[in-house]
């Protein structure tokens, strides 16, 4: 059984389900051609973005994304009292959405440009140099701003 490439597959025309059986498909494929070979994993794995696009994936690293992130610990009046991180539960109300719109970022390879700004370091004598120039993201809480940290870029 041949598999079409990767590039070949119209990703935006897919319900979530027809992705989802799709990518779990491919991957039983690869591990059955595998199996075959008697076990023997490759020097270079194949099928990565199926695995990272996979909805269980991306759920299990959301989940221990939020590990220690999920409460503050403040103290008051001598006592702790845990806080929940707003953003946190912000993203938890549409978790799903997000996730699933993350997916379909990473299997079409289309990224929204990130927001920088650059700023220039000033000396204390108030001079201005050029040699020193700071580059700032903007805070994101958006899927696309996720991919970053991992090594993605736009495409």
């Amino acid at each position: 059984m041949t598999i079409k490439p990767f590039e070949d597959i119209q990703w935006e025309s897919m319900t979530y389900e027809e992705i989802d059986s799709l990518l779990i498909e491919r991957i039983r494929i690869y591990e059955e051609a595998i199996a075959m070979r008697g076990g023997k994993r490759p020097k270079r794995e194949g099928f990565i973005m199926e695995r990272i696009a996979n909805i269980d994936n991306l759920r299990l690293a959301d989940r221990k994304a939020q590990e220690g992130k999920a409460k503050r610990l403040i103290i008051v009046n001598g006592k702790e009292v845990r806080i929940p991180n707003k953003y946190i539960q912000a993203h938890n109300e549409n978790a799903e959405a997000e996730l699933r719109e993350l997916q379909k970022m990473i299997l079409t390879l289309k990224f929204p440009p990130p927001n920088y700004r650059s700023e220039y370091l000033r000396t204390d004598a108030g001079k201005v140099r050029e040699l020193r120039i700071i580059i700032r993201g903007e805070y994101c809480n958006t899927p696309s701003c996720w991919l970053y940290p991992l090594g993605f870029s736009q495409v």
